[in-house]
């Protein structure tokens, strides 16, 4: 799995790239923890090049939304352009009422700003 994060105005986008299973998932908690703890309230994940995501990427998008509620503050966490495989996952456990999910990066921006 490789991480790619960009500020884009008050969000912070990070892009996925690979698999997000139980070996990597961790990797992938403590990346989201830290944009959180550095500030970063705002996050979109782009799952543009996400293969795979198990129930351990899930619990780490959930654990991550937990420590935004625990802090107190304003700020979301929203996903995009996931592929048909991982839209699937997605739309399997209606992830949506937590997690809005934008087709395009673009959509995603703007519904956050």
């Amino acid at each position: 799995m490789e991480l790619v994060k960009e500020m884009k105005g008050k969000i912070e986008v990070i892009g996925v790239r690979g698999r997000i299973d139980s070996s990597t998932a961790p990797l992938f908690q403590s990346a989201l923890e830290e944009s959180i703890e550095a500030g970063h309230h705002h996050l979109l994940i782009n799952l543009r090049q996400l293969e795979y995501l198990s129930s351990a990427g899930l619990r780490a998008l959930y654990k991550s939304l937990g420590l935004l509620d625990a802090l107190e503050v304003e700020g979301k966490i929203a996903l995009c352009e996931p592929s048909q495989d991982v839209k699937k996952v997605l739309e399997f456990i209606d992830i949506s009422a937590d997690f809005p999910i934008f087709a395009r990066e673009q959509d995603a921006l703007k519904a956050l700003c």
